[in-house]
């Protein structure tokens, strides 16, 4: 009989403890989202001039970039894109190269 209750107790603890996990983990991509839009300045024109393209990639190509990488959604869409992008894909979607076509 206490090896039943000590069971039921352990398992509870483990649950409560996954769950608290799960929380914590959530919380901290949602802090480190958020942090990384409060950096100064706009993220697609800080990518494009760090290939040193930024004088000659004209407005549109900027406009296509950002809807491309989801920057022209709205902010809750975009954490969402986010995360789900946190975790490698056999395809990269994210690709500069693809805007030949």
């Amino acid at each position: 009989m206490r090896l039943c209750g000590l069971r039921l107790i352990m398992t509870t603890y483990i649950i409560r403890r996954l769950i608290q996990a799960v929380i914590i983990l959530l919380i901290v991509t949602i802090l480190v989202f958020f942090v990384m839009r409060l950096l100064p300045g706009d993220p697609i024109i800080i990518y494009v001039a760090q290939t040193a393209q930024l004088e000659a990639m004209p407005p549109e190509m900027i406009d296509k970039l950002r809807a491309q990488f989801g920057l022209d959604k709205p902010i809750v869409i975009q954490y969402f894109n986010w995360m789900g992008n946190i975790f490698p894909r056999q395809t990269d979607s994210h690709s500069i190269l693809q805007l030949d076509g």
